[in-house]
């Protein structure tokens, strides 16, 4: 594990409640304060935030969805970052911080895009003052901007996720696809870590939440198109028979219709005793 990917989860610790700092102790790259740093270029990106003296030597910037319904917790994640850098005085060991917010989300959606995780990826791995990147939210936004952090020019781009679920990030299991975990880290060096459980944790958690509150029978709901959705939803059909609980039906939501009135009449005929929603707010799903 690298120095900079140890002080990424050691200062993050910091902040547990709602993000992980990246912070670098040391860069052979480290300004005297002559040059001002703008932060990272894209639209994506807001303006650098930085509370210390002259100009810092290195840039930490998280990726999270700004817009819709992500838009307030994603809020309370860079502020979590912001007041954990001001509690270090901006900066680690003798190497000053700024800190750059970028959003991953669509303004007519409000979900996250696939393109513009990988643009913005690409537009943190060409800067060089950037030392980590505190995201995504969204798995499947870590999912493309992973391999383009691990091959930066400077060296793999640390990563630490305050939410990313889906197992196959940075384990096997029989749902992955495309050889991950280990395709996403081409340069062989793992730079992404997460500080929650995966979705076999929450699989098998809700199912014991389920035992305990009597609950017996399960309708498993997830969004259509969406693999994270789908996994999610797997992970606690799996661990719903050895658990003692009956899975009545499993039927995907298209996220964009108008009512649910034949998918819920169609529910309601198997007799669930509750029903599990895999999916996001902005998908329908709450």
């Amino acid at each position: 594990m690298s120095k900079a990917m140890k002080l990424l989860l050691g200062l993050g610790a910091l902040a547990i409640v709602a993000m992980v700092v990246v912070a670098c102790g040391s860069s052979d790259d480290s300004s005297d304060g002559s040059n001002t740093m703008a932060g990272v270029s894209t639209d994506t990106c807001g303006k650098m935030n930085y509370g210390g003296d002259g100009s810092p030597d290195a840039l930490i910037v998280s990726d999270l969805p700004l817009q819709g319904d992500s838009a307030d917790r994603s809020k309370q994640m860079n502020d979590a970052v912001t007041q954990v850098l001001e509690s270090a005085g901006w900066k680690s060991g003798d190497t000053t911080i700024g800190f750059q917010a970028c959003d991953d989300s669509l303004a007519d959606t409000g979900l996250w895009d696939e393109q513009t995780c990988k643009d913005n990826a690409t537009a943190y791995a060409e800067d060089k003052s950037v030392i980590g990147v505190v995201g995504t939210y969204n798995s499947g936004c870590a999912q493309a901007m992973i391999p383009i952090l691990n091959e930066a020019d400077g060296g793999a781009v640390p990563m630490v996720s305050p939410g990313n679920t889906a197992i196959c990030l940075t384990e096997s299991a029989d749902t992955c696809t495309d050889g991950t975990p280990d395709s996403l880290y081409p340069s062989g060096d793992r730079n992404y870590a997460r500080v929650v459980p995966n979705d076999a944790a929450q699989g098998a958690g809700l199912v014991t939440y389920a035992v305990e509150n009597g609950v017996k029978r399960v309708a498993v709901l997830y969004a259509a198109d969406d693999d994270t959705s789908y996994g999610q939803a797997q992970t606690f059909i799996n661990a719903s028979k050895p658990g003692g609980v009956t899975v009545t039906e499993q039927l995907e939501w298209d996220p964009e219709a108008k009512n649910y009135t034949a998918l819920m009449n169609k529910v309601k005929k198997s007799n669930p005793d509750a029903i599990l929603l895999a999916g996001l707010t902005e998908q329908n799903g709450g």
